[in-house]
């Protein structure tokens, strides 16, 4: 079975999925370009943000179309400040105007991937040093509440660039960096387990759940 996969921007995003699609994915490898599937591969590209990504949709639906030998196109965004459902409207669109020919599985981060990476509860200290981590903690605790709940701390601010500030100051406080261009420790295998345990024990980062659902029934049909 093979999957094309299209991923929101070419930093973190891309990176990330590369290194999580290793761990789901275990007997399927991945290739460099939609010619080069043949049996059990995935072909992962970046979209390049929003909105060049619904531009790559119709390209990437007539890739699978013309090799004929492609089960699963997984797409993979963020909501950002928009509702989920207002995103997966304007996605589903564009591919009801394509010829389709293989399952379609569309993946809304709330409200980013950065929001998903808040999830691992042990990241965060008890008793920040970081004057800044207390006051984002105070405001919101995301060891203890669903980070996709997370509101920011001033109104005038960007939702998804408040998640990826907290993000890098909990993570700084455990000696750990975080950028768009180097994730680190959030594409290591213990770190995505923590994720799976904290959706599977609390329910928190629903999308991700949605994420990891989605990869473990297509992983089950491999053969």
């Amino acid at each position: 079975m093979n999957l094309y996969v299209l991923v929101e921007d070419s930093g973190s995003g891309k990176r990330v999925y590369k290194a999580w699609f290793k761990l789901l994915f275990p007997f399927h490898s991945e290739v460099d370009s939609v010619g080069e599937v043949t049996h059990n591969n995935y072909y992962l590209i970046s979209g390049h943000g929003y909105p060049s990504y619904l531009d790559r949709i119709p390209k990437a639906l007539s890739d699978i179309r013309d090799h004929g030998n492609i089960q699963h196109f997984i797409v993979c965004i963020d909501a950002e400040d928009s509702p989920r459902t207002e995103k997966l409207r304007e996605i589903q669109e564009i591919a009801a105007a394509c010829p389709q020919i293989a399952s379609l599985h569309i993946v809304v981060h709330d409200c980013c991937l950065e929001t998903w990476f808040l999830g691992h509860s042990e990241m965060m200290r008890r008793n920040p040093h970081s004057v800044r981590l207390c006051e984002y903690k105070r405001h919101y605790d995301v060891s203890r509440r669903d980070p996709e709940l997370m509101n920011c701390i001033e109104s005038s601010d960007v939702k998804a660039q408040f998640h990826y500030r907290y993000l890098k100051e909990m993570l700084s406080e455990q000696q750990l960096i975080y950028t768009k261009y180097s994730p680190g420790p959030v594409s290591q295998k213990p770190y995505f387990d923590a994720l799976i345990q904290r959706y599977k024990t609390t329910n928190h980062i629903a999308t991700f759940g949605e994420f990891i659902d989605i990869c473990t029934r297509i992983s089950s049909q491999t053969r």
